[in-house]
């Protein structure tokens, strides 16, 4: 089985949570001086698409109230950023965003009204201070799971991806999705591998993390709602009945906070359009057109975009490789875990001119935890292949679980031992 470090000493605790403070603090330096330079410009990596609407729809809630329009996003008011977003869209025409729960728009709306007259780069500090959070919860949580060498290695290669960073400054989903993945992430990491009882504060936390992606977007549900699945095979066995059972509550968690966000987001649609069945039809053609790539009204996609493998592969093997991505091809890396972890399982391998070996862990748990981290990172892909094929420039951010459960499955599975001769007889 994946061997674990025993708890760590109160010095030890103390050098990983400084060590996690100053990660975070390293990461959020970029974003910091990118907002900085921005001041009243859109970010040209965050989406200015949705950061344009989340800001005028902002404003919108200031001038009109809260409850205005049901509280949904009039992402059309004032004149500002005219040349994008849906004032370019729908020609500056009333638009309001039924499509979209408001929770970017509200933590915008927040923000404006302690930032006032400021540039819109004050807006971007409430993002980049989650973010920072997130950071830290991650750094802190893989020390103390895997020891502090290991953790510290896993959190700089989990951070050194520029999807990681680039768009904590986004003031759209974007901003918060990956920070708030990755406070569950650690919160997961604590449950699994010191086998404690669950908790009922700890349903409650995965519930709300989950509640709040729910509040803030949709595409990251099958992420919120089966993140545990990879970490459960991770650093338990399955087939006992203890360790299923408390997969199964985190999920259904997950799953709950997260439909509970959007049960109410549609009867937001519902007390707008005054019609039940209204509300209904809007929301599923948008499902629909979100499924089905061929009813796509931005963009003709290709024959092969409704595959749910190829678009999968795509994404893997291409749209990963772009710079505001990973920077490589991801799928490659992937195999080549899977295949050394299958190849190599339980070897010890002499390392020339040392007197180290390297031994495999024989668990085979690390190379099915990769690979059930990499189907839950495609599951929106191959379920929403029209929103997928739509959103080229953010969706890419989902295959971040797979590369993060590789380097923690890799550490895991991978140990340097000295080399002990057998004793004389």
């Amino acid at each position: 089985m994946v061997q674990l470090p025993g708890p760590l000493s109160g010095r030890t605790r103390l050098f990983a949570a400084g060590s996690a403070l100053l990660l975070a603090a390293i990461v959020v330096a970029g974003p910091i001086g990118e907002a900085a330079r921005l001041q009243d410009h859109l970010s040209p990596v965050a989406d200015p698409y949705s950061e344009s609407n989340a800001i005028r729809a902002a404003l919108a809630v200031l001038e009109r109230g809260w409850t205005a329009n049901a509280g949904l996003p009039e992402s059309t008011f004032g004149g500002l950023y005219p040349e994008t977003g849906h004032f370019r869209r729908y020609q500056g025409q009333t638009h309001i965003d039924t499509h979209y729960p408001p929770g970017p728009t509200w933590l915008t709306a927040a923000m404006k009204l302690g930032c006032g007259e400021r540039p819109i780069s004050c807006l971007r500090a409430l993002p980049i201070t989650v973010s920072a959070l997130g950071a830290f919860v991650l750094a802190f949580a893989l020390m103390v799971s895997l020891g502090a060498p290991r953790g510290l290695a896993a959190a700089l290669g989990a951070f050194a991806v520029p999807l990681y960073s680039n768009m904590m400054l986004g003031l759209h989903y974007q901003g918060y999705a990956l920070a708030l993945l990755s406070i569950q992430l650690g919160a997961l990491l604590s449950f699994f591998s010191s086998a404690r009882a669950l908790r009922a504060l700890d349903l409650l936390l995965v519930a709300g993390l989950a509640f709040l992606q729910g509040w803030l977007s949709f595409d990251y549900f099958f992420l919120v709602t089966l993140a545990p699945l990879p970490i459960a095979v991770l650093f338990s066995d399955l087939r006992e009945r203890e360790p299923c059972r408390r997969t199964f509550a985190l999920v259904l968690a997950g799953a709950a906070g997260f439909a509970l966000a959007h049960a109410l987001h549609f009867l937001q649609v519902v007390a707008y359009y005054g019609d039940l069945a209204t509300a209904a039809k809007d929301l599923l053609s948008v499902a629909f057109e979100r499924a089905d790539p061929t009813l796509s009204t931005y963009k003709p996609p290709p024959e092969w975009a409704s595959d749910p493998w190829m678009m999968s592969s795509i994404f893997l093997f291409v749209l990963s490789e772009r710079e505001a991505h990973f920077g490589f091809r991801l799928g490659w890396p992937l195999l080549a875990a899977l295949a050394m972890l299958s190849l190599l399982r339980g070897a010890r391998l002499r390392l020339p001119g040392t007197e180290l070996r390297l031994v495999v862990d024989p668990s085979a748990r690390p190379a099915w935890a990769i690979l059930a981290a990499v189907l839950v990172s495609c599951a929106w892909i191959s379920v929403m292949p029209g929103h997928a094929h739509t959103h080229p420039h953010f969706i890419p951010r989902h295959l971040f679980l797979a590369w993060f459960v590789m380097i923690v499955a890799l550490l895991c599975a991978f140990r340097l031992e000295a080399d002990r001769p057998a004793a004389n007889a």
